[in-house]
């Protein structure tokens, strides 16, 4: 695989990009809470800190 763009698992994840240069692919994420036993997604696409 040389290159993914913008690839989001339909939802499931926040894009991801990776090419040759650039392997990390993504620092987000979705936030999800425990509400009545269910997941309750309650923050979209955060994005982590860089190191």
């Amino acid at each position: 695989m040389e290159k993914v763009a913008d690839f989001d698992a339909n939802g499931l994840s926040c894009p991801v990009t990776m090419t040759p240069d650039d392997h990390i692919g993504t620092r987000q994420v979705h936030l999800y809470r425990i509400k009545d036993g269910a997941p309750v997604r309650v923050g979209e696409c955060v994005e982590g800190v860089t190191i």
